[in-house]
């Protein structure tokens, strides 16, 4: 058990500012700000409508970089909590009519998804410190996979429908790149979005290794660490380089699916009528145009598509007796059966749209609706959430569900069974709705659609992009008809087809290359192995991270057995360990001045004071391990920034632990570069007062004190000196000042002054 508390000069005026200033204070931090404007720009710029998809292999560096520049794990995962708000409000701005406010709540709460992401960029991509122990190469392999791994978080979470569904995963940002799109047949989409991950973590870790203060505020290179740096710069070029032609070579190395037949597919796009009789008009006199000569679609169809909300009748009904004998009808005309869709309220039933295959000899087969449109179709929670409908147009009363997705058993022209899969407008964005088409024999992908309320939005765009990624990750085409938004069509390996914008009208004809039934893709046959793989690496990390701060996996941090290296006062050089308690009546009479002679050992407890004066932002959270791992509690520190060394950070912890600890804690931090800092530990019960002092110039400076702190010189030190003085090898003026460390004062006299007022931890270690 550890127990923590804070305290410090100005706390009590904390407790007495205004609530209003604590509300604002999270509001007043540029890199948060700056953390969700990047968010904003990569979402804007690569998907549609800008679509400038190749941005994306490099548009998250600049939030990787606002995250590895964070102070502390605590300021990390606040910009990355504010680059997830920024990503999922401008990636659904274009609901905001019907969301309303609520875009701001989503942003807000669902946005902590993306802080794992952030702390592990901060954890992993600065470079390390000069001095500190040298991990360059595992924290840049574990980059490579923790943060595609953290990223996938986010997007499993939104997977859910509840959650808003799978909505711009970044992945789809490559629709428009088929030889990209063939990892998504080998892994789905979230295999592309680790490809696009990875390319961005290499090249942070490449401007991190030739820019070091890119990264780090204030960090230059150190004189020896020039080739190593270069070595990792290479290495995430050639990262990069593998991430960005995964998919070329996937595609080289995966031919697609012989074709088993070819079919033609008229899909009817009528535009934006808000009558409901006219529409149905409309789609029927553009369906029987199709096989006349010189129309605009042309051809003989095997398949007739009509989009969603087609029909606002319901077809089952015996007052709809005379529609369904118009649908007949046409599809004895055109020799094709027709799939309509119908959004219509059964009596004694619930709102419903249900996709609806109608035959010359009446209705073949029905699929509803299962995956609904969180706020336009429902919306979750509606007895904490219906509000909304009072401020925005969210949907006055939640529309029924069916049952899951369901091949429809259709015949083409020549009388030939056609299994296809049928599925309505937002289930385009659920790669498992297509997958398990796909496994039920589905030889094509069919999706009706209608996108009015966001017509001249960018949302109609991104969804009909959406096909070309079920497209490729089951290597079956996928066509999208719509009532006003986009119609579409893909080949199997996600090429593009035709395409008629929002604005257009009238009947897309276009003729598809169809695999045999039982052929599967890797990831049909896999599933999500990846998406689970990073959900599964991420909580592993996590736990380690946890572990480590309780020391569970971190005793082996600091010093061994309780002993570590020591530094000569005059020297700097590493001499005897370190060991828990100092005895000055213990020291050999011809010990050089400056050295100590600590011991292990003592059942009771001390109390002490850990003083970090100046610390580089990356390092701080080595220190927090190293200390943790030698006190063996978590430790966390209040870090402030230190006036004396801009772009530094100063902390104070005061302990209560074994005798001997001030020392394994010197153990664990002696050594590492632009680090400064003074441990001092009370005297018990047969162990003096102690005192050690570090500087990257001066080494190490231990001392015995007395109670108010004067350093105590034992009587071998004092005549070793005064021996030195005699032969005239030194002064007994220079010897004394070696020995009262005043060139250590004179140092960290400014950090000290500096320090003054900083809050302090107070940590109790049992055990």
């Amino acid at each position: 058990m550890a127990v923590v508390s804070e305290r410090g000069p100005g706390a009590g005026d904390t407790g007495r500012r205004s609530r209003g200033g604590r509300l604002l204070r999270p509001f007043r931090y540029p890199a948060r700000w700056a953390s969700l404007l990047a968010a904003i720009a990569a979402v804007v710029l690569v998907f549609p409508g800008l679509s400038l998809s190749y941005l994306a292999w490099f548009a998250l560096v600049p939030a990787l970089v606002l995250f590895a520049r964070a102070g502390t794990a605590r300021e990390a995962v606040a910009r990355g909590w504010w680059f997830g708000a920024g990503y999922l409000i401008s990636m659904l701005s274009w609901m905001a009519p019907q969301i309303g406010p609520g875009l701001l709540v989503i942003g807000a709460i669902f946005g902590g998804l993306w802080a794992p992401f952030a702390a592990f960029a901060r954890l992993l991509l600065p470079p390390d410190p000069p001095g500190a122990p040298p991990r360059a190469w595992s924290r840049f392999g574990l980059s490579l996979a923790l943060l595609p791994a953290a990223w996938l978080i986010p997007e499993w979470a939104r997977s859910y429908q509840g959650l808003g569904g799978p909505w711009d995963l970044y992945g789809a940002s490559q629709w428009q790149h088929p030889a990209v799109l063939s990892l998504a047949a080998v892994g789905g989409v979230w295999l592309v979005s680790v490809a696009l991950v990875i390319a961005n973590a290499a090249i942070t870790a490449a401007l991190g290794a030739l820019v070091p203060g890119l990264l780090v505020p204030g960090e230059r290179p150190a004189p020896r660490a020039g080739g190593r740096r270069l070595l990792l710069a290479a290495a995430g070029l050639a990262a990069l380089v593998a991430a960005a032609g995964s998919g070329p070579l996937a595609f080289a190395l995966t031919a697609p699916f012989p074709p088993a037949r070819t079919v033609t597919i008229a899909m009817v796009q009528p535009g934006i009528i808000n009558d409901d009789a006219l529409r149905t008009h409309a789609s029927q006199t553009l369906s029987a145009t199709i096989s006349q000569p010189g129309s605009l679609g042309g051809g003989n169809p095997d398949l007739i598509v009509w989009g969603e909300s087609s029909i606002a009748e319901d077809l089952t009904q015996a007052s709809s007796a005379p529609l369904l004998r118009q649908i007949e009808a046409l599809s004895v005309h055109s020799g094709a059966e027709v799939l309509v869709s119908q959004d219509a309220t059964p009596p004694g039933k619930g709102h419903e749209k249900w996709a609806v295959l109608v035959a010359p000899a009446g209705i073949k087969g029905t699929y509803a609706k299962t995956r609904l449109v969180p706020f336009g179709e429902y919306i979750p929670f509606r007895q904490q959430l219906g509000w909304l409908t009072k401020v925005s147009k969210a949907a006055g009363s939640n529309m029924v569900p069916g049952d899951g997705a369901r091949v429809l058993a259709m015949t083409d022209r020549a009388g030939r069974p056609l299994p296809v899969g049928v599925l309505v407008c937002f289930e385009s964005a659920f790669p498992d709705m297509s997958r398990v088409d796909a496994g039920a024999g589905a030889q094509l992908l069919v999706y009706q659609s209608s996108t009015s309320t966001f017509q001249g939005t960018w949302g109609p765009d991104q969804h009909a992009s959406l096909a070309a990624i079920r497209a490729a990750e089951t290597g079956r085409p996928a066509v999208q008809a719509a009532l006003t938004g986009d119609t579409v069509a893909f080949d199997a390996r996600g090429r593009e087809l035709a395409w008629m914008g929002q604005g257009g009208h009238g009947v897309v004809t276009v003729r598809l290359a169809l695999p045999s039934g039982p052929a599967r893709t890797f990831y049909d046959q896999a599933g999500d192995y990846v998406m689970w793989a990073g959900v599964a690496l991420t909580a592993i990390a996590l736990l380690v991270i946890a572990g480590r701060r309780r020391s569970f996996l971190g005793n082996t941090t600091g010093a061994a057995d309780g002993h570590g290296a020591q530094y000569d006062a005059d020297t700097g050089q590493p001499v005897a360990g370190l060991a828990p308690c100092a005895r000055h009546d213990t020291a050999p009479p011809d010990e050089a001045a400056g050295e100590g002679d600590p011991r292990l050992g003592g059942t009771v407890s001390v109390y002490g004071v850990l003083q970090v004066h100046s610390a580089p932002p990356a390092l701080c959270p080595h220190i927090e391990w190293a200390v943790a791992g030698t006190v063996g509690v978590p430790v966390s520190m209040p870090w402030v920034s230190q006036p004396a060394a801009p772009g530094t950070l100063r902390a104070e912890l005061t302990w209560h632990g074994k005798p001997g600890t001030a020392g394994a804690i010197t153990s664990a931090l002696a050594g590492w570069n632009r680090l400064r800092f003074e441990v001092t530990e009370e005297a018990s019960e047969g162990c003096d007062a102690v005192r050690y002092c570090y500087t990257p110039g001066l080494g190490t400076f231990s001392a015995v004190t007395s109670a108010n702190g004067d350093i105590l010189i034992p009587e071998g030190r004092l005549r070793a000196a005064m021996s030195l003085d005699a032969t005239g090898s030194a002064t007994l003026e220079m010897e004394l000042d070696k020995l009262l460390g005043t060139a250590w004062d004179h140092e960290l006299d400014p950090f000290r002054r500096a320090g003054d007022g900083a809050p302090v931890r107070w940590l109790n270690a049992t055990g």
